[in-house]
């Protein structure tokens, strides 16, 4: 799924995906350093999130429900499963 240069916004500070079933690949909008909150619950074929980790203003990162299997782990992110 493309993700309409979303990954570009400078101001984008949350993003609902919930149930894209053809979302595989999340990691762009790791570029966007305006998140706060991400979810991307309900989209099976997301399986890294790792990239995540990097974005310093995240907070919330929801994969419940995703196939995620590779999760960032970092102080100040929760991370819902």
């Amino acid at each position: 799924a493309d993700l309409g240069g979303l990954d570009e916004s400078a101001t984008l500070e949350t993003v609902y995906l919930t149930g894209c079933a053809s979302l595989a690949d999340a990691s762009p909008l790791a570029a966007c350093a305006s998140l706060v909150h991400v979810h991307l619950n309900k989209c099976a074929k997301v399986r890294d999130v790792g990239a995540f980790g990097a974005c310093e203003r995240l907070r919330l990162l929801n994969i419940r429900c995703s196939g995620a299997v590779v999760v960032p782990q970092r102080s100040g992110l929760e991370v819902i499963f």
